[in-house]
């Protein structure tokens, strides 16, 4: 069983063959998943679109909680995630959501098998629903999430204000 008890793995988002003998390498001898179709998928949520009309798309609002954590627990990072979505929700903007980067002591894969600097996994590979880009209920006019990849187009870096210590909300948007 893999996403939400179903039986798809989420490295290949291909059907499990439960009948199968064939043995997949363990341990060292097994490479991390490089999660390309899954990335896929995400590049392409129908919230990533510049033309969609406000509270999405080019004149959107969003916030990025740029020192969210990383590098340690699953646990602890999830609830940050939560808070974070939760947060962004009850202000009217599309919370950014990233991938899960993984402390060097609880990943499964030696550092010789690495594919990047530091180990990462999908969101949307260990979770679903609104905090990884999944939709609301019908009729709530929340702004779905975006990946940290379509903030980076709808939201470019000669394009953001921010106002730091006097708590006012995160503005990331040219057109207020």
């Amino acid at each position: 069983m893999w996403i939400n008890g179903s039986d798809v793995d989420p490295g290949t988002l291909a059907p499990i063959d439960k009948d199968s003998k064939k043995e997949e390498p363990r341990g060292i001898d097994a490479l991390p998943p490089d999660y390309t179709v899954l990335k896929k998928w995400e590049a392409a949520l129908p919230q990533h679109n510049l033309t969609l009309p406000f509270p999405e798309g080019k004149k959107g609002r969003y916030v990025k909680f740029s020192n969210q954590s990383g590098g340690i627990g699953w646990n602890n990072c999830f609830n940050e995630v939560l808070m974070n979505a939760h947060l962004a929700y009850v202000s009217g903007r599309g919370y950014v959501f990233r991938d899960y980067y993984w402390s060097a002591e609880h990943y499964r894969w030696p550092r010789e098998k690495w594919t990047s600097d530091q180990p990462h996994t999908p969101l949307n590979a260990i979770v679903s629903g609104p905090v990884s880009g999944g939709p609301f209920d019908a009729g709530d006019p929340a702004p779905r999430a975006i990946s940290e990849e379509w903030f980076d187009v709808v939201c470019p870096v000669n394009a953001l204000t921010s106002q730091k210590g006097n708590f006012q909300p995160l503005t990331r948007s040219p057109h207020d």
